[in-house]
């Protein structure tokens, strides 16, 4: 890998995993990694009569996937450290 791109992020994903919680308005995903590691990400509404699943998948997938970019440059960054790039 040289670069993080959507394409590597979407790549390393193998199942996805979505809650609901009314009586927290929150969305909940889960998204298990290639390796085993599960990244999760989580989406607000405001009250449950603008609840909509949709935006509620959405959002809390772009959180979590926010997360394993960062992990992914982390892993770029460190194999590059040791390679002496």
């Amino acid at each position: 890998m040289d670069a993080v791109t959507n394409d590597h992020i979407e790549s390393v994903i193998v199942k996805e995993y979505y809650d609901y919680k009314p009586e927290s308005n929150l969305t909940l995903c889960l998204l298990t990694l290639k390796n085993g590691f599960v990244v999760h990400g989580e989406a607000h509404c405001l009250a449950h009569d603008w609840y909509d699943e949709c935006i509620g998948k959405q959002r809390s997938r772009a959180n979590a996937k926010d997360k394993i970019w960062i992990l992914e440059a982390y892993l770029l960054r460190q194999k590059q450290f040791e390679y002496g790039k």
